[in-house]
């Protein structure tokens, strides 16, 4: 991970968050709005709309449920057409190129969500949060409890590395929570006007969760 958090941390340096993928290399690539998630049935989706959609570029079957396995093009025109309907990481970094078609499945009949099945690409999941100068330490240990938990729900996710980013006004203290799930795994960064924390762990599923720095009422 040290290699990806000092591609990260010079990206950053030079022009901040916005299309940060463009200046990452490290001999890894690295995508944006990254799949992981898709709605797996008909019956999931509101909007009749978006029911069409799906009906129209053939991604439900006879009984509602959508495919297994989607094409590049697919996942890209779901991501415009449907977003509500995809679940994307904010980036990916990755070994070698992604697999097409690339596999999503449930475990049951009713869940809502297929969910991404290979990673042996994948190097570390990214995700990134903007706070403003409204925010406190415990929404930000809300935000970060969030992204993670539904991270966690695409199993496969917690074999391979997490990194959090933090945009946060300079008068936001957040080493507290950053220290507590990171441990010693955290860096800050200014760029500019802007302040980025980074945390990140090897494997997403060995951040501790239990506990909190504002329990919950």
């Amino acid at each position: 991970m040290k290699k990806v958090i000092e591609e990260i941390v010079s990206g950053l340096k030079e022009g901040g968050f916005e299309r940060l993928e463009e200046r990452l290399g490290g001999g890894y690539l690295w995508e944006r709005d990254y799949p992981i998630a898709v709605v797996h049935t008909k019956e999931r989706i509101k909007e009749k709309e978006i029911v069409r959609f799906f009906e129209k570029e053939d991604l439900l079957d006879t009984k509602g449920f959508t495919p297994s396995e989607f094409t590049k093009e697919e996942l890209e025109s779901i991501a415009k057409n449907a977003s509500a309907y995809l679940q994307q990481a904010t980036m990916m970094c990755l070994y070698k190129p992604t697999p097409f078609p690339q596999v999503f499945k449930s475990k049951f009949p009713k869940d809502f969500w297929k969910k991404m099945q290979d990673v042996t690409h994948v190097k570390s999941v990214i995700e990134w949060s903007r706070f403003t100068d409204k925010d406190t330490k415990c929404s930000v240990e809300f935000a970060l409890r969030e992204v993670m938990r539904k991270r966690k729900e695409v199993n496969v996710l917690k074999q391979v590395g997490y990194v959090w980013i933090a945009e946060v006004p300079k008068d936001i203290m957040i080493e507290e929570v950053m220290k507590h799930y990171f441990l010693e795994n955290c860096v800050v960064v200014s760029a500019g006007d802007k302040v980025y924390h980074i945390g990140w762990n090897e494997t997403l599923k060995g951040i501790n969760m239990r506990y909190f720095v504002c329990p919950p009422l």
